[in-house]
């Protein structure tokens, strides 16, 4: 089994907009049957009946709109039953390895058995394979056991290759941000370099035993605070379109 990475079902971690709730339905209730680990706010009971109620509550509207081209409901509804029961198990796992120290992220999504027990590459497992398998598992079973079921895995399949798409697209987003936050702490860094050597570089006038001509802690300061104010309106120009620059030319004049 391969060691992958965490895949974190949070919206607010680089992933942009994510897909509209409804379209994700079909593929969450399947989670709990195609993936591990799962984090417990993506199996919570609660929400998980919400969610199997609601696709029921349609299910039924079609059963009774359309009676004679509707075969096998119970198989449909036994699916709902057995997702549901696996979401609980999934979340009693989480719960007890919570308290015994498991560090899972609750938005914790997993990976498909496919991704985790080969070696195919994970976009294509979650994005292509699994999908496109378990669409077609349920265009024949649209055929022959039971109508509603059947299409309702054709509609889990586009769910869960819009979800790959999705985290995929959050995975590059998330890198694309560790890379920025790096190079901007880098900027940082130097700029800071540079105002040290500036203050260490001026001289004070002011010297004692053992100390040779290094500025005490308080000249150093005030050094720093000198060139700061000095440098102030070229280091935020470039992002704030020179406004603040000029704030700070004003405030020099104001204070001289």
């Amino acid at each position: 089994m391969r060691d992958l990475p965490h895949n974190i079902h949070a919206h607010e971690l680089g992933s942009g907009h994510a897909p509209p709730g409804w379209m994700l339905m079909p593929g969450y209730i399947c989670l709990p049957l195609i993936r591990t680990p799962l984090g417990y706010e993506i199996v919570l009971p609660l929400r998980a009946a919400g969610q199997r109620v609601i696709v029921g509550a349609l299910g039924f509207v079609v059963f009774i709109t359309y009676p004679p081209a509707i075969t096998g409901p119970q198989w449909f509804l036994g699916y709902l039953a057995v997702s549901f029961v696996a979401a609980c198990i999934a979340f009693t796992r989480r719960a007890i390895g919570q308290r015994r120290g498991e560090q899972i992220h609750t938005a914790e999504c997993g990976w498909s058995y496919l991704a985790r027990f080969t070696s195919l590459p994970v976009w294509l497992c979650e994005q292509v394979l699994v999908p496109l398998g378990i669409a077609a598992l349920g265009y024949f079973t649209a055929q022959t056991v039971s109508f509603l079921l059947g299409w309702f895995w054709v509609l889990t399949g586009a769910s869960l290759a819009l979800m790959g798409h999705w985290e995929s697209a959050r995975r590059r987003a998330q890198m694309r941000t560790t890379v920025d936050d790096l190079l901007r702490a880098q900027a940082f860094g130097d700029r800071l370099a540079d105002q040290e050597q500036q203050a260490y570089a001026r001289p004070t006038g002011r010297s004692t035993a053992g100390q040779g001509n290094e500025p005490d802690v308080a000249e150093l300061g005030a050094a720093r605070r000198r060139n700061a104010y000095a440098s102030a309106p070229d280091a935020m120009s470039w992002t704030h379109g020179g406004i603040a620059g000029d704030v700070m030319t004003w405030f020099r004049r104001r204070r001289g």
